[in-house]
């Protein structure tokens, strides 16, 4: 495999089944930024003492003042903590970079049973901890409200009264004036959180299977490819499927969840993928692993 100078970096190349399944943001933003930030700071030279493994560790602790203004109401506040917490996530990308540019190794690789695989996992694991507990504890705080009637298309009425903001919500939604929204039982809103934990669970231990999958099956040690691992992965169903993977995988997620927190739509969001995010992981999982088969069966 040739390797890739420092001053000679591309987000296309080298093509590898990770670079393949990684999610636009990472692959499009955080990658070229990783480069600026080494070539402009020198970072594997003039910090050769840290390591890929302590840059993982301090995205943890470099996350927790963004967390701490996702407790506060003002709207600016929440959005500076989303920035920060954004930092933390492109430390994640920072640290492969770093052990790529020094292993001279310019290729996105999944390192299975290696300790920067494991501590990446686990340094993923307790940020999306504490962002989901942090969310809980703001929703518990300034509960969502719901109206309990049914949603019905608006009325043109020939003379509208002057009323509060809660009647005037109940008029537009053509229903009678039933008082003011209550609040989501706390019940529901705990429901809802860890419900979006486990599917970031499910989708992190998805994504990194059928990665650990695709490398076994089409890749060799040497960067080499045979006849028939080419046109598998030139066939339509494997780009689909790894598409699917890049929009559906845990990092495309969290850069979801924490959009609508930018944009005040935290719970909007977690009752839109509540359910229908299990039905779509599940079902690319299983598509998957039949992929795995046909391939096993071609070879």
């Amino acid at each position: 495999m040739t390797h890739q100078q420092d001053d000679a970096f591309s987000v296309f190349y080298p093509i590898t089944v990770k670079l393949l399944m990684c999610d636009p943001i990472n692959h499009y933003i955080y990658l070229p930024l990783c480069f600026v930030f080494t070539q402009v700071t020198r970072f594997t030279t003039l910090f050769s003492f840290v390591t890929p493994n302590v840059i993982s560790v301090t995205r943890v602790f470099v996350v927790v003042p963004g967390l701490r203004l996702l407790l506060l109401e003002p709207l600016g506040l929440r959005q500076t903590g989303v920035a920060i917490v954004l930092i933390g996530e492109w430390m994640d990308s920072l640290d492969g970079f770093v052990a790529r540019l020094r292993a001279a190794n310019p290729a996105m690789q999944s390192e299975v049973g290696a300790i920067g695989y494991y501590m990446d996992g686990i340094c993923d694991g307790i940020s999306a901890v504490m962002l989901l507990f942090v969310c809980l504890v703001y929703l518990k705080r300034h509960p969502p409200r719901q109206s309990g009637r049914v949603l019905q298309l608006p009325v043109i009425c020939s003379k509208v009264e002057d009323r509060s903001q809660e009647n005037k919500e109940c008029l537009l939604g053509g229903g009678q004036l039933g008082g003011p929204r209550v609040p989501v039982p706390s019940g529901v809103v705990c429901t809802t959180v860890w419900l979006f934990g486990f599917q970031l669970l499910l989708a992190s231990l998805g994504w990194n299977y059928v990665i650990a999958g695709y490398q076994r099956l089409l890749e060799n040690g040497d960067g080499s490819h045979t006849v028939k691992q080419l046109a598998v992965l030139h066939a339509a169903s494997t780009w689909i499927l790894m598409w699917f993977w890049r929009v559906t995988c845990f990092h495309s997620i969290m850069h979801c969840f924490l959009i609508a927190i930018f944009f005040d739509k935290l719970w909007e969001f977690l009752t839109a993928v509540r359910y229908v995010g299990y039905v779509a992981l599940f079902a690319l999982i299983v598509l998957n692993q039949i992929h795995f088969q046909a391939i096993q069966t071609y070879f």
